[in-house]
């Protein structure tokens, strides 16, 4: 996965309930032994919709937590 994706959140969490939507921002971690489109590591996620448009909701999601749409 790689920054410019969109994906849907798989696992339910806290601020992020299953099926959300969202476009990964930035690969924050991502371990040495693994290539670009690997999904492991953690990723910076900007969800789509709800509430205040001035401020930007960005969770921070591992790898496996995401599938891209």
């Amino acid at each position: 996965m790689q920054p410019g994706e969109l994906v849907r959140i798989r696992r339910a969490s806290i601020g992020a309930p299953a099926g959300s939507i969202g476009l990964i921002t930035e690969v924050i971690t991502r371990p040495a032994w693994d290539d670009e489109r690997s999904a492991s590591g953690i990723y910076a996620v900007h969800m789509v919709g709800g509430g205040d448009r001035t401020r930007a909701r960005i969770v921070r999601r591992l790898g496996a937590d995401l599938e891209v749409i």
